[in-house]
């Protein structure tokens, strides 16, 4: 799980400036307010989705659908939106010369 982390962050995340956090440990209390944020999320984003799946007719595929980024789903497109515009992996594709508007 540390790998998926890494390729979370830039370089610039690991600098002394960028995470202003003046201890490694959290409360329960702070645990539980991240996880409320996250049900939150989920339900937000729940309730838009049976609210389209609800309709007499289902919608054209080109719905779009806002995704919260509090939400489990939100926070996983944050990861790989980071992952797969980072250098490395640019560079990577760039080599197999991958087709980005065919992925």
């Amino acid at each position: 799980m540390d790998g998926l982390f890494v390729l979370a962050l830039s370089p610039e995340d690991f600098s002394p400036n960028a995470l202003p956090l003046t201890r490694a440990h959290f409360t329960t209390a702070e645990l539980s307010d991240r996880e409320d944020l996250r049900r939150l999320g989920d339900r937000e984003l729940i309730t838009q989705l049976l609210s389209l799946l609800d309709a007499p007719e289902l919608p054209p595929t080109s719905t779009q659908v806002n995704v919260s980024e509090l939400s489990l789903l939100g926070q996983w497109e944050e990861v790989l939106h980071k992952a797969i515009n980072h250098s490395n992996f640019l560079d990577w594709a760039d080599r197999r010369q991958l087709d980005f508007a065919t992925l």
